[in-house]
Order: C-alpha cells, then structure tokens, then sequence
C-alpha cells in the first residue's frame, strides 16, 4: 500500500474564480495521502479569505505580491521541506489547470515505478482538447525547441525539459540540487533550468501520457503570437516583461547554465537577431503605434 505523502503545491495572483476550480479537482483525489499549499502572492479579490472559507483544509502561505511563479514556489517549497520525509514528494500545478479524480494515483504509481526520475504530464488546452506540452526538447545546434506532441503509443516520453504544468518531485532532487532559481528566472524558464540541473544531477526526466493536466492556455503569459506591426510598448514589454516567453534575460540565463559550451555563442546571437527582427516590425517610426495591450499579471 501507497504510503508516500504527496505535497501539492500551487500559486495564484488574483485568479479567485480558476484557483477555485483547481483546488475542487485537487479536492476530490483519489489518492488521499496529500496534503495542498497554496502560496497567495498578495492578492487583492478576495481569493485568500475564498480559499480559507471554503477549503479549512488547506495551507495558504501569504506572499508580498512580488513572489510571482518562482519566488511562489520557493515559499511553498522551503514550507514543505521543514515537515516532508526522504519519501515523499511534491506535485506542482499551476493554478490556471484543471485535473481528473485519478490525476495523483496515476503520478505516484509513476514515480514510485520510476526512483530518481521527475515526472511529468501532458498537457492539454481545455477548450481545444488537442495536446499542448509533452515532452521537450531542445536542438541547441539550432536554437530550437522541439514539442513531441506525439501519437506515440508509449506510456513513458523522455524529456530535456518539463514545465511545473502537473510535475511530480522526489523530496531528494531538492535536497540535492535546491530549489528554483528566482533570482534570474521569477517566472518564465525556471523549471526548464531546474529541469537541466536536475538532469546533470542524474534524475530522469519522463512524462507520463496517461496524467493529463486540462489547462487554460489563453491566459499564460504573452509571446506565444505576435502581430505583424507593434507598438514600442509591446516591444519592450515582449522582450523584459516578466510575463514574456520571450523575455531575452531568461532565455540568456537558461543558454548560460544549460547550452553545451561549443553552441553558446550561436544560441546568443540567435536570440540578438530575433530581437532586431522584432524590433523591425515596429510601426514606421513608431508613429504606426497599435493600442497598448494591458498585460495582466497571472501566476
């Protein structure tokens, strides 16, 4: 019988009405031998008093509103390591997810069959139904990631890189290694860098095809399209906004610690290029100047 504790651990920034319909489906595992943190990093809807009205149960750590996804996790984290065993483990989900009764099970059979391995799901957007993420990789002689959305038959992907999007940790890779990096990377890419350091510490990274993790892929981030013309405002906050996949600070500091040294240089101006490409679909001037978009701030 199952007796590894596992410790979910999420975050949210004003997101009452999403976190609420995440914790609902943590509420109702199957696996029973859990226990949910919620790092709250300064909300200011109601989302904190929600959750402690609602859910008795669960552990709500307060942050100052300047945590974001990484410093959320390094809270959670650093809470949960003062009271987790060797055995047990730590599932991270972002609070924009929704999940199946059988999500935890299916987790820690995997990880449980799989010691010193992170494991991590595939996920799918909740209004297309079609596979967003699988299994990650990266082709550094190109500067490219590579998503194996795969109809493959496999029940195990082996993966360069995994998101906290439904991924199971053994208490011992923190242990090991630390925690995340929320010093360079507060919100985009520290799990791909903890990934890569996890990886040259020898843990095996895998996702499981049968854990699903229903996510709702409109409201992550900002750089996934951008538009033919944009505003200067767009392009500095596509480039530095913390809430940018295409922010060139994380994407220098993930090239930094996880690119093999032969393809560093190549990977650097990569990223200088497409920044002068962008910059050239500034409006003529800048005096072609689309509205400003507010970007919101989502954990």
């Amino acid at each position: 019988k199952m007796k590894n504790k596992v410790f979910l651990l999420t975050s949210c920034h004003n997101e009452k009405d999403t976190i609420l319909s995440l914790l609902k489906t943590l509420e109702n595992q199957t696996y029973k031998y859990t226990e949910i943190i919620v790092v709250d990093d300064g909300s200011t809807d109601g989302t904190l008093e929600t959750i402690k009205k609602k859910y008795s149960k669960i552990t709500v750590i307060k942050g100052d509103g300047d945590l974001w996804w990484t410093g959320s996790l390094v809270k959670g984290i650093n809470y949960i390591l003062r009271f987790a065993k060797i055995t047990d483990y730590i599932l991270t989900i972002n609070s924009d997810c929704e999940v199946k009764t059988d999500f935890v099970t299916n987790l820690i059979k995997s990880a449980n069959s799989h010691p010193k391995s992170i494991i991590g799901s595939t996920i799918i957007d909740i209004k297309s139904n079609k596979i967003f993420d699988a299994a990650i990789s990266r082709d550094w002689s190109q500067g490219k990631f590579h998503k194996q959305l795969s109809k493959d038959k496999k029940r195990y992907l082996s993966s360069e890189f995994l998101s906290t999007k439904g991924v199971i940790y053994p208490i011992k890779v923190f242990k090991k290694i630390g925690s995340f990096n929320h010093k360079h990377l507060p919100h985009y890419l520290s799990d791909y860098e903890f990934s890569c350091r996890a990886r040259k510490a020898g843990f095996k990274l895998l996702v499981d095809t049968k854990s699903k993790v229903f996510n709702h892929i409109d409201r992550t981030g900002i750089g996934n399209i951008v538009p033919n013309v944009i505003s200067f405002a767009d392009f500095f906050q596509l480039l530095f906004s913390r809430k940018s996949r295409i922010n060139i600070s994380d994407h220098f500091h993930l090239i930094n610690v996880c690119c093999p040294r032969k393809y560093k240089f190549k990977n650097y101006l990569i990223i200088l290029i497409k920044s002068l490409y962008l910059f050239t679909n500034i409006g003529i001037l800048g005096k072609i100047s689309l509205p400003v978009k507010k970007f919101h701030r989502q954990t």
